[in-house]
């Protein structure tokens, strides 16, 4: 016997599916040459990731997880490609929210 209280397919009206998006959180990557240091920055952008793009239950590293575009997206003509600072740092989603940061430097070539 069908209890009363609940309802019945019959009485039910619509359906809805609700859909639950993360918010976008942005990471800014800093490019500098020789060293980390403000007098050697070259330019700066921002990485746009998401909860989605990441298993928080797993850690990462962001040499691993940071795409290719961004690496020698400033590297001068006399320099060596980009090397990610801390890149053998395991990072989790939230570990690399918290930094809010990555870093990129070029080596001069003499």
């Amino acid at each position: 016997m069908l209890d009363e209280r609940l309802d019945s397919p019959e009485n039910l009206k619509e359906e809805y599916v609700v859909v639950y998006r993360t918010v976008p959180q942005y990471i800014d990557i800093n490019y500098f040459k020789n060293s980390v240091d403000p007098v050697n920055l070259i330019a700066s952008t921002t990485w746009e990731v998401s909860l989605d793009d990441f298993n928080p239950a797993y850690p990462f590293y962001i040499v691993d997880t940071l795409p290719n575009m961004f690496v020698n997206k400033y590297r001068p003509a006399n320099c060596s490609g980009g090397v990610i600072q801390n890149s053998d740092f395991e990072y989790t989603f939230f570990t690399l929210m918290g930094d809010g940061e990555v870093n990129i430097v070029y080596e001069e070539i003499e």
